[in-house]
């Protein structure tokens, strides 16, 4: 997933503020500086300058279309102050799935990815990234309703079979995700399309 993602998921969240929605603050007159050069020119006031930001922005905004978002400046100040609301941090990383620097104690209770089980060479090291950020969890049939410890839901999403990219696919994944550092894991199919590209949705899991 990548930052566009992130902020398109949000898209609706970001409406441009229309003037009266726009909190108003009080400002101070500014104080005349006695040693500063008068101009002649009449100088704008902070309400029209304000007025033009606004104007700006709006341009900005008014610009989207249904298949577009532009990111003004107001429109990402709102995701920014939308992830502090609702205490969300974002990292990022770039590079091999055996380079992500996780703490033996990054467990999540969501995991989501898709569409990266497509080259076989990778799998060993994404089951085992996967598992990694996992806590142990049971598959559905044999999970305790009951139980409060913490529990992993890992999704992946992707394409049956990759033509032309050296075997990778749902099979070849499946099979990385069993013989996960010498412990089998567990796959839950939870969706396949009949039409089309075949496409696949499962479950994942490590019960230790």
């Amino acid at each position: 997933m990548t930052l566009p993602n992130i902020v398109l998921a949000f898209r609706h969240l970001l409406a441009p503020l229309t003037p009266a929605a726009a909190p108003a603050t009080a400002e101070r007159p500014p104080v005349a500086d006695p040693t500063a050069r008068r101009s002649t020119s009449p100088a704008p006031s902070s309400a029209d300058g304000a007025a033009a930001d606004a104007d700006e922005e709006d341009e900005d905004d008014e610009d989207d279309d249904s298949d577009s978002l532009t990111l003004s400046p107001a429109r990402l100040a709102r995701f920014r102050e939308l992830l502090v609301k609702r205490n969300i941090d974002l990292r990022f990383f770039a590079g091999g799935w055996d380079s992500f620097a996780l703490a033996d104690e990054a467990k999540m209770d969501i995991v989501l990815t898709s569409e990266t089980v497509y080259q076989i060479a990778n799998l060993p090291a994404l089951a085992s990234l996967l598992r990694q950020a996992s806590y142990p969890t049971a598959p559905s049939a044999e999970a305790d309703s009951a139980a409060t410890s913490a529990k992993t839901t890992a999704l992946v999403a992707a394409k049956v079979l990759y033509f032309g990219l050296d075997g990778g696919g749902v099979p070849a994944f499946e099979d990385a995700v069993r013989a996960t550092s010498g412990v089998a894991g567990w796959i839950e199919e939870v969706w396949r399309s009949q039409s089309g590209v075949k496409r696949w949705v499962g479950r994942i899991g490590w019960s230790s």
